[in-house]
């Protein structure tokens, strides 16, 4: 065979022939034809039907307590595995397993549960099933919007601290275990056991819940959150005989799991029983109990027996079904997806908070900042525009206004962005930035107007900079070259990442125009990320995470300092941070998964004033601490991270010698300067903003107030602070701590 022979004949015998009568060295060329050998397909996608046809979606939930090694790995396959199934819904998963509530189509659900049930975590996977909803109206209110799939710390936030698998009660480091959490009773069992007068029936939800729903004779936990669960148990179970028989429940039953666990294990109580399946089995199998066949006279929709629970074919939902065996759980429901309520009985327990009338729908306040969760009636609630108070409709119906004013500034800014297309800005052309753009057209679009209207874009510009400075607005900017530096001055410093302009425009995209103004700038940004990289930072605290971007910059800075000194423990190197707003801090966990600096970064849920007094305890320290937490809160927190206890410092400080404290919005929207009105010259009084511009004037003061007597204490009040405040954005002071 010559070189480069290329064989031609495929047959085994004539290549073997081929090579052996060759006496030259070979070369053998090999091409892979795609799909040639295709993998084999998985049998649970075989004569899979197409789920973008399914006539209907069902509601399920599951949890399964299982170690998982990896989080993170786990949700990428748990994402390739669901794909094909057109599956949406919220899922959590963490190290102690995965708890999941989601919207399948129906068409599909059996070979949904064979594919989750090939994973080893689900192996013995029950769907715990809820109503059909047809495509129509799920294509109309959607409860669940696409599927997401989260790492969170713990897949039920107890309050515990540990390794989660299995928890540790951080006061006396008693160990939990979840798999021993009492005995499951199946939902008639429980319906017949309820009228037992011995028996001691928790609702183990929150006070919301069950304020509008609830079973005969339970006693409720009136927890606003599930970790304020232990201490509301050692109350009411106090003086209870060990031998009493408890029976617990909640939504789908996962929280249970740990109520029980703990019931047994730190309380000592010996007859433990928990819902099969929560509220959501008990009203599904009650309703089908009724039927004996497999068909109803309702089509051919087909029931569940009771003798062959394996079965996922559901009955559609009638209100005529629910009562053929009279429910003993009373009103409605609470679940955890945008339907808000599933309704049990046709009882209303509760009444509208504003008017008083019966009702049992609950709303969150319009109000972004304000955001309660409150009952209101349907006419409350066309009233005062979907918000809790007069007050809040006000701020509302202002933000509204704000946004609109704002859009149009973004469409401005936009224009004066196209200059970065343009060669770099000189001496002899940035100038005319502010004050000249090209002549070229772009189109705004109104609230107000139901097309799109073209205009000459130097008018837009204009237009938009004198609305600004006249209405004093804090959403748009006051002054057109403030606008113009504030561009040429990110334009000329180091770019900002990609992976922090996605989060920016994803938070804009999923949170209220107003919060979005909480996300740290990108010039800010690049400075933060460069002041922990200057002062060679290994330990950052962040007060107060919401979407993540600040706790990025921060993370990017550790990571310098780690690669200059080339590595260490991973202990090391750390980004602490924390926030209570579960939407936000998913969403912050979600990117820090996905950048380079996941092993870095430490998430709490919790307030940063216990978070401060835990890690104080702990005795750590830190180079850095960020504060962007609750605003009338900073004095508090500044004089606990430094050890001031009243004006002296006495107490352990959380920061290293000529250490830094960054705390952010010390400006507050402008309204500082009305704490010092009577020392400005007299041209410059005018120039003070009024608070009512910012929606509620007594709250915008006391903020205000607040931050001035912050400022004052930084400024004046500690010889061991050196601050410097600098008018950036909302302002940003910078404090060095000289040390004891």
């Amino acid at each position: 065979m010559k070189p480069h022979q290329k064989l031609k004949d495929s047959a085994d015998e004539s290549l073997f022939a081929s090579l052996t009568a060759s006496s030259s060295s070979i070369q053998l060329y090999v091409q892979c034809v795609p799909g040639l050998f295709p993998p084999p397909t998985e049998t649970f996608y075989k004569d899979m039907e197409d789920p973008a046809e399914t006539e209907s979606f069902t509601m399920v939930s599951f949890y399964s307590f299982y170690p998982i090694d990896d989080p993170v790995e786990f949700s990428h396959q748990l994402e390739r595995l669901w794909k094909p199934f057109l599956a949406v819904g919220r899922v959590y998963v963490a190290t102690e397993g995965i708890n999941a509530q989601m919207a399948i189509p129906t068409n599909v659900i059996n070979n949904f549960q064979a594919a989750t049930r090939s994973l080893e975590a689900f192996s013995n996977l029950k769907l715990n099933t809820d109503h059909l909803v047809t495509t129509t109206d799920f294509e109309a209110n959607k409860p669940f919007k696409a599927l997401h799939i989260r790492v969170r710390e713990q897949i039920v936030s107890d309050g515990f601290t540990g390794n989660h698998q299995p928890f540790m009660n951080k006061t006396d480091e008693f160990q939990l275990d979840w798999t021993k959490s009492g005995k499951e009773m199946s939902p008639l069992e429980w319906h017949h056991q309820l009228d037992d007068p011995n028996v001691v029936v928790l609702d183990c939800r929150n006070s919301y819940e069950s304020d509008v729903g609830i079973f005969n004779n339970a006693i409720p936990l009136n927890t606003t959150f599930f970790r304020e669960s232990w201490t509301a148990l050692d109350n009411i179970l106090k003086d209870k005989p060990k031998d009493t028989k408890l029976m617990t429940y909640c939504t789908g039953g996962i929280r249970c799991v740990k109520i029980n666990a703990y019931l047994e294990q730190k309380l000592g109580f010996s007859n433990v029983h928990r819902l099969q399946g929560g509220i959501i089995s008990y009203a599904r199998e009650l309703e089908q109990s009724a039927y004996s066949t497999t068909e109803t006279e309702q089509g051919d929709s087909k029931v569940i027996k009771l003798d062959n629970l394996e079965s996922i074919d559901l009955l559609p939902s009638t209100k005529d079904s629910r009562n053929l065996i009279q429910s003993k759980f009373k009103g409605v429901n609470y679940v955890f997806d945008e339907r808000i309520g599933s309704r049990i009985t046709e009882d209303v327990l509760t009444s509208c908070e504003m008017c008083g009338k019966q009702c049992d729908s609950y709303a969150n306040c319009q109000n972004a900042p304000c955001n309660v969760r409150f009952i209101q009636c349907k006419s409350c609630r066309s009233e005062y525009d979907s918000c809790c108070c007069k007050v809040c409709q006000s701020e509302h119906t202002q933000r509204l206004a704000m946004q609109l004013e704002e859009r149009d500034l973004i469409s401005a800014r936009a224009l004066l962005r196209q200059k970065r297309k343009q060669p770099p800005l000189t001496r002899a052309n940035s100038a005319m930035l502010a004050k000249k753009v090209s002549p070229q057209t772009a189109t705004i679009s109104s609230m107000e107007k139901e097309s799109p209207t073209k205009v000459d874009a130097k008018s837009v510009v204009d237009d938009t900079v004198n609305n600004a400075v006249n209405k004093r607005d804090h959403a748009v900017s006051e002054d057109a070259l403030l606008d113009a530096l504030s561009l040429y001055s990110e334009m000329q410093s180091f770019p900002e990442p990609k992976l922090l302009s996605r989060l920016r425009e994803e938070t804009k995209e999923l949170f209220d125009p107003m919060a979005f103004r909480m996300v740290c700038g990108a010039l800010q940004g690049r400075l933060l990320a460069q002041l922990t990289a200057l002062v060679s930072a290994k330990k950052v605290l962040e007060l107060g995470t919401f979407t993540g971007y600040s706790t990025l910059c921060f993370a990017e800075g550790v990571a310098a300092t780690r690669d200059r000194l080339g590595g260490g423990e991973s202990s090391e190197y750390q980004v602490l941070t924390c926030e209570i707003d579960d939407k936000a801090a998913d969403f912050a966990q979600r990117h820090f998964a996905s950048s380079p600096y996941g092993d870095l970064i430490h998430s709490k849920r919790m307030p940063a004033v216990d978070m401060l007094k835990e890690l104080q305890e702990k005795g750590c320290k830190f180079e850095i601490v960020f504060i962007d937490a609750e605003k009338k809160k900073y004095l508090e927190y500044v004089k606990t991270i430094i050890g001031d206890n009243d004006g002296g410092v006495k107490g352990e400080s959380l920061l290293k010698p000529n250490g830094i404290i960054i705390v952010d919005n010390t400006l507050w929207k402008g309204l500082v300067l009305n704490e010092v009105v009577d020392h400005l010259p007299q041209d410059l009084k005018e120039s003070c903003p009024n608070p009512s511009d910012f929606g509620d004037a007594r709250r915008m003061t006391a903020i205000a107030q607040h931050m001035h007597r912050l400022n004052v204490y930084l400024s004046h009040s500690n010889a061991l602070l050196e601050p410097v405040l600098l008018p950036l954005r909302d302002g940003l002071t910078i404090v060095r701590y000289k040390g004891q």
